[in-house]
């Protein structure tokens, strides 16, 4: 429970999913310019469903590998899971 609110802890571990990725994407460290955020978004589903992450690192593993663009295969993984 999240203060008086109803929230369970899912909420939370998504919230600090979320910033994780925020973290990683625009970094203080890199002037807030692009970073890397889809092996961040990768890890945080490991650890909330670690079945969807497989299937999505799949897609992400075989768009990559047939197109040789990993930026195509990383959009692919990363939008497959919501299709699971």
């Amino acid at each position: 429970m999240v203060g008086q609110f109803g929230f369970g802890p899912l909420l939370g571990e998504v919230l600090a999913g979320l910033a994780a990725i925020a973290g990683h994407t625009w970094s203080i460290f890199l002037g807030f310019k692009g970073g890397k955020g889809v092996s961040t978004f990768f890890g945080g589903l490991i650890v909330l469903t670690w079945t969807v992450a497989l299937f999505g690192g799949e897609v992400l593993f075989l768009g990559a590998t047939s197109t040789l663009f990993v930026s195509l295969g990383s959009l692919a993984g990363s939008s497959a899971p919501m299709q699971y």
